[in-house]
């Protein structure tokens, strides 16, 4: 059990890793200063419900998001 739990925690980790070096690279390269603060509060407001959204789903209707039935 103790081995099935460390190769989920390591494929976990990797997976991690890899999206965290999309996200740096996309951020590296992107001309922070091109975007106002208007659309950057629009940006946030928006992400934020969004989270907020899927956070009430999964507490409340797991089904949704998993897509499974029953």
């Amino acid at each position: 059990k103790f081995m099935e739990i460390l190769y989920t925690l390591v494929y976990v980790l990797f997976f991690v890793i890899d999206d965290l070096i999309v996200f740096l690279i996309a951020i590296f390269t992107m001309n922070i200063k091109a975007i106002s603060n208007k659309i950057t509060k629009y940006a946030n407001l928006i992400g934020g419900i969004i989270m907020i959204i899927l956070a009430i789903l999964m507490i409340f209707f797991p089904t949704i998001i998993t897509g499974s039935i029953g």
